[in-house]
């Protein structure tokens, strides 16, 4: 009866992973949308935060000027003259100089959110009938931007994001961190979509309407929020536009990431999500069989075996999901599944107990829907 009892309680986590498999399947057959014809492909405004040296930033940067798209342009935004990154950027403009680009040094604050405020001293700058913003550490395809405009060809459509895949480990915890995203995160996004008429939208790759951007107040709007992506998304559903995750990738680049910094960030996601929903924050240890068997073993004669059972499962599961997206990932790192497992349930435990965050050498508060307060 207690194996009975045991085993029921990590099938939902297991049967978790084996609908993650089915959505991220189901995302990638899904029928490219045909690009649009030059003449109707909307103009784009590229927005890009910096701040810092991030993996790979210049491959990462020059992804975006090799787009195989008619009109676009691109907006880097820093906020200081001594910002490490700013010798390169320039040097990737330059070396580009046949696509309109230009960097924007502005200080200014608007709202705790670092990366908001560079957003709104960016925006007076931009032409584009849309806007995508992405994160200084993601790497695109050449028909990335041709791929994602696509889909507004639904003019009910005002905002969409593109699917992470985790991608160019080099250490073992860029490997734990890329096939979390890999296998947890993005499947996730298509689940709480399909099955809970919820829209999770991340700031890697966000493309929005320029008029529904306005309508719901630009970016100022979010200056107060951490989650300001989940809350943009949120504000243009609201605004009665629709929204959505393109089974399009952007690669998120993770090559060295120390074991401090997978910890803080993880930790801040945390008290985000804790914040924004806590009701289904308290259900995501179902999620996590790894934590539970093990958490529950000691309390239960004779299910060790099971045990190693629903881990091994997890791991064919994990991987199984990863290969959807990125079929890079050395096979031993796979074995890290267990370790990024618990690593992950231990973190869970943190909000209740610390609202503070780290964030961009900022210590702050985290309050309800993830409003920023400071510390003091």
């Amino acid at each position: 009866m207690s194996s009975i009892i045991y085993l029921l309680v990590l099938l939902p986590g297991l049967f978790y992973a084996l609908v993650s498999l089915y959505f991220i399947i189901k995302a990638k057959e899904k029928k490219a949308v045909p690009h649009l014809k030059n003449d109707e492909a909307p103009s784009v405004t590229i927005l890009k935060p910096v701040k810092g040296i991030d993996d790979n930033l210049e491959d990462n940067l020059s992804s975006f000027f090799e787009l195989d798209y008619p009109d676009y342009e691109i907006i880097f935004g820093i906020d200081s003259e001594d910002d490490p990154a700013a010798p390169l950027i320039e040097k990737v403009m330059n070396k580009y100089n046949h696509i309109n680009s230009r960097l924007v040094i502005d200080g200014r604050k608007s709202g705790l959110n670092p990366k908001v405020n560079n957003l709104i001293n960016m925006y007076p700058y931009a032409n584009g009938e849309l806007i995508l913003i992405s994160d200084s550490n993601t790497k695109c395809d050449r028909d990335f931007l041709a791929k994602l405009t696509a889909h507004f060809d639904d003019r009910r459509l005002g905002m969409l994001t593109a699917t992470i895949r985790g991608y160019g480990e080099k250490n073992m915890v860029s490997a734990m961190e890329n096939i979390h995203l890999n296998a947890f995160v993005a499947p996730s996004i298509f689940i709480a979509s399909s099955l809970a008429d919820i829209n999770i939208t991340i700031g890697k790759a966000i493309l929005i309407r320029r008029n529904a951007l306005d309508v719901i107040g630009g970016f100022n709007a979010f200056a107060g929020y951490l989650a300001e992506d989940f809350m943009m998304g949120k504000k243009v559903k609201e605004a009665g536009f629709r929204v959505m995750t393109s089974p399009v990738t952007i690669d998120n680049i993770n090559e060295k990431i120390p074991p401090e910094k997978f910890i803080n960030r993880h930790s801040r996601w945390s008290k985000m999500r804790f914040k924004i929903a806590p009701y289904h924050y308290l259900l995501e240890p179902l999620t996590n069989p790894v934590a539970l068997g093990l958490l529950l073993l000691p309390f239960f004669n004779g299910v060790f075996v099971y045990f190693i059972l629903s881990v091994t499962i997890k791991i064919i599961l994990d991987y199984l999901i990863s290969r959807q997206t990125n079929r890079s990932h050395k096979f031993y790192f796979y074995l890290l599944i267990p370790i990024k497992d618990l690593l992950i349930f231990a973190i869970w435990f943190i909000p209740f107990f610390n609202s503070k965050i780290k964030w961009r050498n900022n210590v702050m508060l985290i309050k309800e829907e993830s409003i920023l307060q400071p510390a003091s």
